[in-house]
This record gives structure tokens, C-alpha cells and sequence, in this order.
């Protein structure tokens, strides 16, 4: 098991551009995770995200479902 903690409350009190850059990075990071569908489902990989997924982008969260 790998928790990862990506990005917290805290970061939202950063600049607007700094906010919209690691939230870019997230929805990258993710999309890549999706595309890699296969290797994940054969070698039994679960991804769970928590927290309040409403304060993300909403790309962001499209690229979570």
C-alpha cells in the first residue's frame, strides 16, 4: 500500500497561477494513470481519491472519474 499526499488545504492559499500549474499536474498525473488502464486492473492497483473533490478543477475531477 502507497498513500500519497498531493495536495493539501494549505495550497489553496497560494498564487492563482501556482494553484492552476499543480493542479495541472494532478490532472496530467492522472490521465496518465488512466491510460495505463490495463497494467493497473491486472496487477490488481486500486487508486482512491479523498478530501473534498469539490474544491478541485473541474478538470481535475473528470480526469478522477
Amino acid at each position: 500500500m502507497v498513500t500519497v499526499f498531493a495536495f493539501s488545504i494549505e495550497n489553496f492559499g497560494r498564487a492563482k497561477e501556482e494553484v492552476e500549474f499543480l493542479m495541472g499536474l494532478a490532472k496530467d498525473g492522472l490521465q496518465k494513470m488512466v491510460s495505463k488502464g490495463e497494467f493497473l486492473d491486472r496487477n490488481k492497483i486500486a487508486v482512491r481519491v479523498v478530501g473534498d473533490l469539490a474544491l478541485l478543477q473541474r478538470q481535475v475531477r473528470d480526469a478522477m472519474n
